[in-house]
């Protein structure tokens, strides 16, 4: 897969796995006396899958780590940590790994075989302040509801240079509930592949930035919003799954996206779609982009801009042959006929391929679309050596173009 040759072209590390004492020592220069789980007091074994549980020492390493001068929980590379309870995170703690790469023996792993929440971080109604997750790789293999659950984040939040692989197994890898305005949260070049249900789960957050992550292979969507603040979405990759972003308005607050530079392979193999017992049964692609009420009666308040992005959305008949298999590529599903204002969203030089009707798709006069520049739509037939081109623009929905600056 595409997906998987970029991120292995971008983090493959051919050095030989130093001992768990030297990546340690490397480490207190860089960063001060971090604290190592496998080094002593804390002899957490993390020798893999074999390895019975090595909750107590993670949980002991966290908190000794969130109360030192030099806040850093160090997991050393070749270390693959198991544990089947939840690891609750306080605040004020970098999680850090050597480096993060593919293979049961590669990396600084996170191992959960439990069912709920593999980390937690901060509690609900009790924010959390000043965390971040970089070069981990996290694996979930017994149906985890997530890999990290943010509870709300009072300060900075990165989550940076991980691998998330849910094993078809896990139901997401990042959720995001409860958090404080004015926030700044940072997702940034991870790689999330083989989850149930959405991916990345973001709940009213604000100040958010999104950038340069691969989502693979899920389920559900890669990216769900759900009455965001001000987020900026761009240079993502998207593959193999129904939705790729679905930003949904299920609350009264305002919010404002800005999506833009991102790439979307939605595209689905023959069987995947229609076969139950295919390895993993991919449900049709439906469109590169949702925007939603989820209640006829919510006001909605969303607002934002959806630029220069490629939209592919076609399934791939045999070589040389492809077919569409989305109805639409941008689809705006409002609903609701309480807007506080017309609501603006702009819409430009999108690339759209694949789809069996239209590029765009608005169903309300309320939704104002200001649309410039974006290329015809193509779609290849069963059997045609050319695309035929369909409709940019369909629906109800309000469309003007030039942009109100011009």
């Amino acid at each position: 897969m595409i997906a998987f040759s970029i991120l292995l072209g971008a983090w493959a590390q051919t050095a030989g796995k130093p001992s768990k004492a030297s990546v340690s020592a490397a480490a207190r220069s860089d960063f001060g006396p971090v604290v190592n789980p496998t080094l002593a007091p804390y002899n957490a074994r993390c020798d893999g899958p074999d390895d019975p549980n090595d909750y107590d020492a993670l949980q002991a390493a966290i908190n000794a780590a969130q109360n030192s001068s030099t806040p850093v929980l160090f997991i050393p590379n070749g270390a693959n940590c198991v544990f089947n309870n939840t690891l609750s995170i306080a605040g004020n703690l970098t999680v850090l790994g050597a480096t993060s790469q593919f293979g049961a023996t590669m990396g600084s792993i996170l191992t959960y075989t439990g069912t709920g929440d593999a980390i937690q971080v901060g509690s609900p109604g009790k924010y959390s302040y000043n965390v971040s997750f970089e070069n981990l790789n996290f694996v979930a293999t017994n149906g985890a509801n997530s890999l990290i659950h943010f509870y709300g984040i009072d300060g900075p939040a990165t989550v940076a240079n991980n691998i998330f692989s849910g094993n078809w197994s896990g139901i997401s890898a990042l959720i995001y509930d409860a958090p404080a305005a004015g926030i700044q949260t940072v997702i940034s070049n991870n790689y999330f592949q083989g989850f149930l249900g959405d991916e990345v789960i973001l709940h009213g957050y604000d100040n958010v930035e999104i950038d340069a992550n691969q989502f693979f292979a899920a389920r559900g969507t890669g990216l769900y919003l759900s009455n965001p603040g001000v987020v900026e979405i761009h240079n993502n990759y998207f593959e193999l799954m129904p939705t790729a972003i679905e930003v949904a308005n299920d609350d009264e607050n305002h919010f404002k996206v800005n999506i833009h530079d991102n790439k979307f392979r939605n595209s689905n193999y023959p069987g995947n779609g229609s076969d139950p017992t295919a390895d993993p049964p991919f449900s049709p692609s439906q469109r590169c982009i949702l925007v939603r009420s989820t209640s006829d009666n919510l006001p909605f308040y969303g607002e934002g801009a959806i630029r220069d992005n490629e939209c592919t959305l076609s399934v791939l008949l045999s070589p040389g042959l492809i077919q569409g298999s989305a109805t639409y590529g941008i689809e705006f599903a409002t609903r609701s006929n309480r807007f506080y204002v017309n609501q603006t969203w702009e819409v430009e030089n999108n690339a759209i391929d694949g789809i069996t009707t239209a590029g765009i798709y608005s169903d309300n006069q309320k939704v104002v679309i200001h649309y410039r520049d974006d290329p015809a739509v193509k779609v290849w037939t069963p059997g045609s050596s050319a695309p035929v081109y369909l409709p940019s623009f369909q629906g109800p929905g309000r469309l003007n173009s030039p942009f109100p600056s011009e």
